[in-house]
């Protein structure tokens, strides 16, 4: 979401996938689009996990956190995970676009479904 921001500073609306990235799974190697969506949904634990770490009468609660993680193999990839680029829906309904909102404050129309 970052690349495609910084690359199209001044696009009316983003795809709903941007392109196409490797995995490998039980040892077999293959490609997965990047969803849009799969990002947005991705900002939920994210901004728990910094809330947490902005709290600091939450420390326990991030200690366990990251235990949780590192038991995972995944606290380092999590903790690097800082976008710059928030995907933001608008409260109303029916949606004809999302929002891609940077933290700059700048607003950048989303299409995540059209």
């Amino acid at each position: 979401v970052d690349e495609h921001a910084a690359a199209h500073p001044d696009a009316a609306r983003t795809p709903r996938a941007f392109g196409y990235a490797p995995f490998v799974a039980g040892g077999v190697a293959g490609e997965r689009r990047l969803l849009a969506y799969s990002a947005w949904r991705a900002q939920r634990p994210l901004d728990e996990y910094w809330g947490l770490a902005l709290a600091p009468s939450r420390e326990l609660e991030l200690r366990r956190v990251d235990a949780w993680l590192a038991r995972l193999g995944v606290r380092d990839t999590f903790r690097a995970l800082q976008p710059a680029v928030r995907l933001e829906r608008d409260g109303e309904l029916p949606q004809p676009f999302d929002v891609l909102r940077p933290r700059d404050g700048r607003r950048l129309p989303f299409n995540a479904w059209h």
